[in-house]
């Protein structure tokens, strides 16, 4: 089914260092951070960017969705960057992205085709 486009934004990536137990990071793995190192207590955690997307479904249901590894597929890049996400924004904005939902309810991009 078709989805409609309602707003998608980027979150950056955010690398922090902590001094403690696990109990201290526990509440920053629960936000999406990942531990990258840890030594006695010392620990280094990160958060991926990410792009959040946010579509209506025929029933006027609003979902959001991570498509960051989506948008790098359609792009046909590795990495994220602010410049991938602008290009993703302004071609969901000026209608040369389609966007549907599965019955599984996953969401897919397409480019639009002219005919």
């Amino acid at each position: 089914m078709d989805a409609k486009f309602i707003e998608t934004h980027y979150e950056y990536s955010d690398t922090i260092e902590l001094q403690g137990s696990r109990d201290k990071i526990r509440g920053y793995l629960r936000k999406g951070y990942r531990v990258k190192d840890e030594r006695n207590g010392y620990w280094i955690l990160f958060k991926p960017a990410q792009i959040v997307l946010t579509v209506m479904d025929n029933t006027s249901e609003c979902r959001s969705y991570g498509v960051k590894q989506k948008v790098l597929e359609f792009y046909d890049k590795k990495r994220i960057s602010e410049k991938t996400f602008n290009k993703f924004l302004n071609d969901s904005l000026n209608g040369k992205i389609k966007f549907c939902i599965s019955e599984h309810g996953e969401v897919t991009i397409q480019r639009v085709t002219s005919i």
